[in-house]
């Protein structure tokens, strides 16, 4: 998890140093969606684990 926020941070500031030509960026917003989709990913790989760990009690 951490190399992915680490990557998307680097592409924000990437961003915020040479944006392309008329393009603005609301930092505070795209801080947000950093931290919402990392906690997303966490979420959705917790719940393949739960998943995976029933089907692994009651097969079909």
């Amino acid at each position: 998890m951490a190399s992915m926020q680490k990557r998307l941070q680097k592409e924000l500031l990437a961003l915020q140093n040479d944006p392309p030509p008329g393009m603005t960026l609301n930092e505070k917003s795209v801080q947000n969606s950093i931290t919402q989709s990392c906690l997303l990913v966490k979420i959705f790989l917790f719940i393949l684990m739960f998943i995976a760990m029933v089907i692994s009690v009651y097969p079909f």
